[in-house]
């Protein structure tokens, strides 16, 4: 311990171990007349200390040990040294000695010993002791001791109760009695004059600090603060602590009322104020709440506090934002120590009561984080889009050599493509690729977001080309089959399908109606193909003119006739009564009514069959001209009977208008020239008269009249 020590002799001789059996020195001071009443005896080597001091508490007090080299042998003699502690001032009457046992008692050797008197209050410190029993504990060895005095009392306590802010004198006396031999001293605790002290801070487990400016601040309705004053030095008595109530905000209306005056009793060292804010509903901003505490000696401010009044608790979350997929990102919002968090939707968060967290959404979420100070909580919103990219490069590829495939990938809002050997342009979303090699072609797909990127892939195999074949251009007849062909490949298809028995045939068979081109398409498994015309021409059907169907008598002939163009050939059936079955225009003799068909066969080899028809009459026509022209023109000279069928003539007979005979004849074939009697006949009307028999037998006559002209 530290503090004040008096001595009636050299202060350092009291220092320990006790190896001396006594210290003696002399100060070379003479005595105290107030001690010499306490003790009863002369006093010598007085030392005296006495100074003014002004309190701020309503308690002076202070601890002390008395302690001498006179202890034991001496107790009970002259040799009675003393110590005294007096007091004057305001409210004290006179001089008040604070130095007292029980009984008021003054302190003295002969007064605090182990034998005689307060042994409660005695402390043996001599080695050598041989008066004290043994329940004072004497030490046995000089080198346990630190104190070189032989004995010396308990801490004892002076106090006495002061008016604040007055002054008071105090007088420190200690001296020996009896003999200026042998020294006592006395040590006085450090701090006995120290007055209260008070210190203000703000709860740090309650008060909350605004984490934008760091001030103090207690937020209307949610949560009060909390100031904690400390009293310091000073806890045995009552303090009453003067405070004044300051700042923006009115006591009692914006916040709870406080008093100005703080008590602090007996062993109290710590008084909370707590500072609750009402939840008025106006925007007013910042108000403060200031608290003073004053010097009770002066009045004069000692110390302040200073707590801000806010209408809500600021915060701040992260911006919306956009991620890509799978993706996470950290959440933010303001953090205090003060505050409470709880993020909602819970799921995809590391942490949903931090301030700071990691969220993994897989999808765009809308997290809502519920901020808390003491009763209140707020809200806010912070919105994470999810951008998706999920390219799809299409499926591997098989690529004949030489050809062109058209790429294509989804899944993005711009592309890169690579390696850019054999690609038209890299930037696109479907390049043409051409490669001359088996190429993995790998497409990065950019997102709206340009952060967000992914790839796939697409393997074009090269494969060697395939040469198709097919048959040649042909030709064929109308109405025709003719065996299409192609070769090469695995796979075969013609278009169109018209006239096609099957279109994905090698050979399929066509019987056209018309010249028509065909495309077949060969192809393998490897997708690589080739394209072949053929192209089947039909003949145009040829201009047929065939006879007329006939009519004819037993015994004629008719003349047949067919015509299909220069270098068609001909065949007629029946060939039997013709004359020349091969030719275009046979002579036929049908002996009954005969359907004929005649082949023809075109020069380009088409055969057509047409028909003809010639009907035989088994009858007999006669008839006869109504009018002849013997002139000598060598048109209608004669006038003969005109006859089909077969018949035999019994006569043919002329007559003029008289009734007078100009010929006669019974040869069918005979015919009337025109004369009579060697001239010629005269130009008129003239009669004729036949008499014959038909093929079947039967006799028939025929009467008419004809002209003769010139």
């Amino acid at each position: 311990d530290s503090g004040v020590m008096i001595s009636s002799g050299n202060v350092n001789f009291a220092v320990g171990p006790n190896i001396s059996p006594s210290i003696t020195s002399s100060n070379g001071c003479g005595g105290y007349p107030p001690l010499n009443t306490l003790s009863g005896q002369m006093t010598f080597d007085a030392a005296v200390l006495d100074f003014d001091v002004m309190l701020n508490t309503d308690t002076l007090k202070f601890n002390y040990v008395f302690g001498s080299d006179e202890y034991m042998e001496w107790v009970g003699t002259i040799f009675n040294d003393v110590f005294g502690l007096w007091i004057s001032g305001p409210g004290i009457t006179g001089l008040l000695n604070l130095a007292t046992l029980p009984g008021n008692l003054p302190v003295t050797q002969g007064n605090v010993n182990c034998t005689s008197g307060n042994g409660a209050y005695y402390v043996c410190n001599d080695p050598s002791n041989y008066l004290c029993n043994a329940t004072y504990n004497c030490p046995t060895n000089a080198s346990t001791t630190t104190i070189e005095y032989d004995g010396f009392s308990t801490v004892l306590e002076a106090k006495v109760a002061v008016v604040p802010g007055q002054t008071y004198h105090l007088t420190f006396a200690i001296s020996d009695a009896g003999d200026a031999i042998y020294d006592s001293g006395v040590f006085i605790e450090a701090g006995f004059l120290e007055q209260y002290a008070v210190s203000i801070s703000s709860d740090s487990s309650v008060n909350f600090v605004n984490p934008f400016d760091s001030a103090l601040s207690i937020v209307e309705g949610c949560q009060p603060g909390v100031i904690n004053i400390f009293l310091e030095n000073f806890t045995t008595d009552t303090v009453q602590l003067p405070m004044v109530i300051g700042g923006t905000a009115t006591s009692g209306t914006d916040y709870t009322a406080l008093e100005d005056t703080l008590l602090f009793f007996p062993g109290d060292s710590l008084q909370s104020i707590f500072v609750g804010a009402f939840a008025d509903g106006l925007t007013e901003g910042n108000e403060t709440v200031i608290i003073y505490t004053l010097d009770p000696c002066t009045g004069l401010v000692a110390d302040s506090f200073v707590m801000n009044i806010v209408d809500d608790f600021p915060f701040e979350v992260s911006a919306d934002t956009n991620i890509c997929e799978h993706d996470s990102l950290m959440l933010n919002v303001t953090y205090s120590p003060y505050y409470q968090y709880n993020w909602q939707p819970s799921a995809y968060l590391a942490c949903d009561t931090c301030s700071n967290t990691v969220a993994f959404p897989p999808f765009s979420t809308a997290y809502v984080v519920g901020v808390t100070l003491g009763n209140c909580t707020n809200y806010d919103t912070v919105s994470v889009s999810i951008t998706s990219v999920d390219p799809f490069a299409g499926d591997d590829q098989n690529l004949c050599n030489g050809d062109t495939l058209a790429l294509l990938a989804v899944g993005g809002t711009s592309y890169s493509w690579t390696p850019l050997v054999g690609l038209s342009d890299p930037a696109i979303a479907n390049p043409l690729a051409f490669p001359t090699v088996t190429t993995n072609y790998i497409v990065t797909a950019i997102g709206t977001n340009p952060l967000c990127q992914d790839n796939d892939t697409i393997l074009v195999n090269v494969v060697p080309n395939l040469e198709g074949t097919a048959g040649s251009d042909t030709a064929v007849c109308p109405g025709k089959p003719v065996q299409l062909w192609a070769a090469g490949g695995d796979f075969y298809e013609w278009e169109p399908a018209t006239y096609l028995d099957f279109n994905a045939t090698a050979s399929p068979l066509v019987t056209p109606e018309a010249t028509i081109t065909y495309t077949v398409t060969v192809s393998n498994v490897y997708n690589c193909s080739d394209v072949i015309e053929v192209t089947v021409e039909v003949y145009p059907d040829p201009e047929i003119t065939i006879n007329e169907p006939y009519e004819i008598y037993t015994g004629e002939s008719a003349q047949l006739f067919a015509h299909a163009g220069i270098g068609s050939s001909y065949s007629w059936q029946p060939d039997n009564n013709i004359s020349d079955p091969n030719i275009y225009n046979p002579i036929a003799l049908p002996d009954s009514s005969t359907t004929y068909y005649v082949v023809i066969t075109t020069s380009e080899g088409c055969l057509y069959t047409e028909t003809t028809q010639v009907n035989v009459l088994f009858e007999t026509l006669i008839a006869m001209p109504n009018a002849f022209t013997p002139n000598g023109d060598g048109l209608n000279e004669e006038l003969k009977i005109i006859v089909r069928g077969p018949v035999e003539l019994n006569s043919f007979k002329v007559f003029d208008r008289w009734g007078n005979p100009v010929f006669l004849t019974k040869n069918i074939e005979d015919g009337w020239n025109g004369k009579t009697q060697g001239k010629n006949a005269e130009i008129g009307s003239y009669v004729y008269s036949i008499e014959a028999t038909d093929g079947n037998g039967k006799h028939f006559s025929k009467h008419g009249n004809f002209l003769l002209l010139r």
